[in-house]
């Protein structure tokens, strides 16, 4: 991500020239998984995994034996739950609460990423944009 509200044009375009180097450059495909550990999720970075658990993570992904478990969060999910997780880590609401406050925010997420926000169209947050 790049912050656009704090950083400055410079800073942004320093951080997009980061994340391109780390996605293009040879040397920044290597350091990734090599010395970071981190499998590729970048069809054209073919380093392979030295570690055994990132090895055979990606031979299972190779063979289908994975699920796709990313989760993108909106924006705003911890100005509006973080109250109510900190509530349920202080004893103070149950883990149903806890559940009930997750499932009525995603219901409105979801609403909002199929239609858009005020003033967006839902096309944009149907292409992940939002």
């Amino acid at each position: 991500m790049v912050d656009k509200k704090q950083a400055s044009e410079e800073q942004q375009q320093a951080a997009l020239d980061f994340i391109n180097w780390l996605v293009d450059d040879e040397v920044g495909q290597t350091m990734l998984v090599e010395n970071c550990a981190i499998i590729p999720a970048c069809s054209n970075n073919n380093v392979e995994p030295l570690d055994p658990l990132g090895q055979d993570i990606k031979a299972k992904m190779a063979e289908g034996k994975t699920y796709a478990s990313s989760f993108i969060a909106p924006g705003d999910h911890w100005s509006k739950l973080g109250a109510e997780v900190q509530k349920y880590m202080a004893g103070q609401s149950t883990r149903e609460d806890l559940a009930a406050a997750i499932d009525a925010y995603l219901a409105v997420s979801e609403v909002i990423r199929k239609t858009g926000p005020p003033g967006i169209p839902g096309g944009l947050c149907n292409e992940g944009i939002y």
